[in-house]
């Protein structure tokens, strides 16, 4: 299920792929066109949303 996020939440974002390959892939995180973060676990973690 889906839930509404409110400002001061937790949110974690993943990013999800179909592969057979086994190889780790990189995932970027952006807001507004700049670079956040980059996970190799598809994962990022706002700590409080504002």
């Amino acid at each position: 299920s889906v839930d509404p996020v409110i400002e001061g939440d937790t949110l974690t974002l993943q990013c999800l792929h179909r592969s057979t390959n086994s190889m780790i892939l990189r995932a970027d995180f952006y807001k507004d066109g700049s670079l956040v973060q980059n996970q190799t676990t598809g994962e990022m973690k706002i700590t409080t949303v504002s």
